[in-house]
């Protein structure tokens, strides 16, 4: 079962990233990704699957890491900033930085 859960993750996911545009009924597509996106994470959380963790792993997500605290130190210098695509951005980003972990846990 959770792999068609995954499944539909990943064609959603790859649909989203090409088609920002695209929202059937007035809802964004990237909402119901991410709502998977949790459950994926939860379910994993509850299995207790294990990360495999090399080197690329960790580049990936020291480049994440690295992105999430420029865009919050952002927060703290004197130019001023729109804070609504500012809010936007950094969803985004901790949109992607979640995918990227539900896909190197259920990488097998």
């Amino acid at each position: 079962m959770i792999q068609k859960v995954f499944n539909v993750y990943f064609f959603l996911f790859i649909f989203v990233m090409i088609n920002r545009e695209f929202t059937p009924f007035g809802i964004d597509l990237r909402y119901f990704c991410f709502f998977i996106d949790v459950i994926l994470l939860i379910y994993a959380l509850v299995s207790k699957k294990k990360i495999k963790i090399n080197s690329n792993v960790k580049k990936i997500t020291l480049f994440y890491i690295i992105i999430l605290i420029s865009n919050i130190m952002w927060l703290f210098n004197s130019f001023s900033i729109n804070e609504s695509s500012f809010f936007v951005i950094f969803v985004s980003y901790v949109f992607n930085f979640m995918s990227y972990i539900v896909f190197v846990l259920y990488s097998d």
